[in-house]
């Protein structure tokens, strides 16, 4: 490989190289002339902690670790209520539960607000620092008069419900612009809280496994979930028809995958676990840290999405025995591989065209077999 080509690798992000035109608007339909589904509807804060203790309200704390309000913020926020202010909107996400068929609601925005509700309406923080009513420091829930906690339990919230209807790209569009949190979500992190299910918890659980920290020897990132993005893409690449169901949109594809992923029953879960584990493994065994990387001329490289999907999906074909006794020489076609032209524009420009997500499965697939007769 040439130094030209080593450095233009490194510049390349791989999968966030935008194909799109520019002009053209993000939203699968005018913005101008089609209304957004959504309702809006008001809940007291007795009804709203009443619905989330019985799980219609759902929070999906994984991506909001980070954005917990102090003592201060909290007693402020129940202070702001006490004095009967104007709350912002809190905005849900309509989601119909796969099992009972009923719809149960995502906090897109509003965690923190009904996470302070909850505690405090639970005895969990004294008031303190307040300032309009001070003489109200150091008591708990328990402690207000009668009055004011009716006042707290029938306060009314304002509740913005985003219907099951809305494309995903306004949905992405709507959780940046509304989120209050301060810090702007990716694909994955919302997409973990859209789809919350089976799907979220297996991505969990195996970016958690050490066998698949050593896979990728901590290449990338748990922060922001990139790890569960790219467990996600093997999985929606194994497990599902590409060849029929790929048309080229990879946020379409992969969070198809999750809907269906939510509907799988305890087996095909195990299956995944245990194909997965297996491929991580032997791909450690076979090439150690320098796994899923392309090399630069200083460098063993970085992590690349795109190989590393398709060289754990030419992996998942092989059987044990065939791995086992051609590990060296399926190592070193890994070589011949990231020397072809085409394999390497497959995995870092326009990396999510179908025709491009097709090559770079085909020359994994065939390239790692090179020279291996039976």
């Amino acid at each position: 490989m040439n130094e030209g080509l080593n450095k233009e690798i490194i510049k390349l992000d791989e999968d966030v190289v935008d194909d799109s035109n520019s002009s053209s608007s993000l939203y699968p339909y005018d913005p101008i002339l089609n209304d957004l589904d959504m309702g809006v509807e008001q809940f007291s804060i007795f009804e709203l902690l009443r619905q989330k203790k019985k799980q219609k309200i759902i929070t999906q704390p994984d991506f909001q670790r980070n954005l917990v309000w102090n003592t201060k913020a909290k007693s402020k926020f129940v202070e702001s209520i006490l004095l009967n202010f104007p709350i912002p909107f809190i905005y849900f996400n309509e989601r119909i539960d796969s099992e009972t068929k009923e719809s149960k609601y995502m906090i897109i925005d509003g965690l923190q607000r009904t996470t302070t509700l909850e505690e405090f309406y639970n005895n969990q923080f004294p008031l303190s620092q307040l300032e309009a009513v001070p003489k109200y420091n150091g008591f708990f829930y328990k402690d207000l008069p009668d009055n004011l906690q009716a006042k707290f339990e029938d306060k009314k919230l304002n509740i913005f419900i985003l219907k099951p209807s809305t494309p995903m790209e306004v949905i992405y569009d709507l959780f940046n612009r509304i989120n209050t949190g301060g810090t702007q979500l990716n694909r994955q992190e919302i997409r973990n809280c859209i789809f919350i299910g089976k799907s979220t918890a297996l991505l969990k659980e195996l970016s958690e496994e050490p066998y698949f920290k050593s896979a990728i020897s901590d290449g990338v990132s748990p922060q922001r979930m990139k790890d569960r993005e790219l467990i996600l893409r093997y999985i929606a690449f194994r497990y599902f028809d590409y060849e029929k169901e790929y048309i080229g949109n990879l946020s379409n594809y992969i969070e198809d995958a999750m809907r269906k992923i939510n509907k799988w029953s305890g087996k095909q879960i195990e299956e995944v676990i245990k194909d997965f584990e297996r491929v991580m493994k032997y791909s450690y065994q076979i090439w150690g840290d320098k796994n899923f990387r392309i090399p630069t001329l200083s460098t063993k490289g970085t992590i690349n999405m795109a190989v590393f999907e398709s060289v754990s999906h030419a992996i998942s074909l092989m059987s044990d025995d065939f791995i086992k006794k051609n590990k060296n020489t399926i190592k070193k076609n890994y070589t011949q591989l990231i020397r072809n032209q085409s394999y390497i524009d497959a995995v870092t420009r326009s990396t999510n065209t179908k025709e491009r997500v097709n090559t770079r499965f085909n020359l994994a697939t065939e390239t790692l077999k090179e020279n291996i007769y039976d």
